[in-house]
């Protein structure tokens, strides 16, 4: 008896390598790794764990062809919120070791508390200098393009190291992750960034677009945003407020 739930475990086991290596098969057709999505589907509701985090690895590339992508992603995902607790440390495994991870931080954002995904966006969440290493920028793009999705003051404290970045890109993600974290402490720190940002226009221009659409004034900072440096469509007012032309500003200063 022993020996025959051995070989079982055993085919098992090989049936899910097999069906691994073809889901993550660029070069099959969809159909065929749609046909090995539902079979390892089907192993992981029978109870096969390794099933399942075979399963979740298919958020680890994107496919050429996007609508297909999409389909495969949605299959997937379709399974996972239908185990649901039993889905998450799977999940959580797989985020901390992937390179991309947007899918699997949209499907932790359903199935968790907010308070449990905020806490897991700031733990996956590193500071290391890794400018020349595209795939770590590009997860840390995932990380704060989440982060703008949700509040608390915990998202500020966590992100505005990301300003010391090498990277001018990582600083401006981070600068739009703060602008849903409207508080007196992050308009100073902004404020200090624009100063900082002297080689990055770009970057300077964002600033200025959160200033106005948030209708902060620039106390403190007159001498380093003047009027007469501010690119073609912004302005400021007496009351040391920038305005952008054409817009309306949608909260005011707290």
């Amino acid at each position: 008896m022993f020996q025959a739930f051995f070989n079982r475990s055993t085919r098992d086991q090989r049936k899910v390598e097999k069906l691994s290596r073809k889901i993550l098969d660029r070069r099959l057709q969809s159909d065929f790794r749609r046909e090995a999505i539902a079979t390892l589907s089907d192993l992981t509701l029978a109870g096969n764990d390794a099933a399942l985090a075979a399963l979740i690895n298919r958020f680890s590339f994107t496919y050429d062809q996007s609508i297909h992508d999409r389909e495969e992603k949605e299959q997937v995902a379709e399974l996972l919120l239908q185990l649901k607790d039993r889905s998450i440390p799977f999940l959580k495994q797989f985020v901390k070791q992937a390179e991309t991870v947007s899918w699997a931080l949209k499907l932790l954002k359903k199935l968790t508390t907010t308070e449990a995904y905020i806490a897991e966006l700031i733990g996956l969440l590193d500071y290391e200098d890794d400018a020349f290493d595209r795939i770590r920028i590009g997860r840390k793009m995932e990380l704060l393009e989440a982060m703008k999705e949700v509040q608390d003051p915990s998202i500020v404290d966590a992100v505005l190291p990301l300003f010391d970045h090498v990277d001018d890109t990582i600083r401006f993600a981070t600068i739009d992750v703060l602008e849903g974290q409207a508080d007196l402490a992050t308009r100073e720190r902004l404020l200090e960034q624009f100063e900082k940002e002297a080689d990055s226009r770009r970057n300077q221009i964002r600033i200025l677009e959160l200033f106005a659409r948030l209708d902060w004034p620039i106390k403190g900072h007159r001498s380093a945003i003047d009027a007469t440096t501010l690119p073609r469509g912004f302005s400021l007012t007496r009351e040391g407020k920038i305005r952008i032309a054409g817009e309306t500003p949608r909260a005011s200063a707290p």
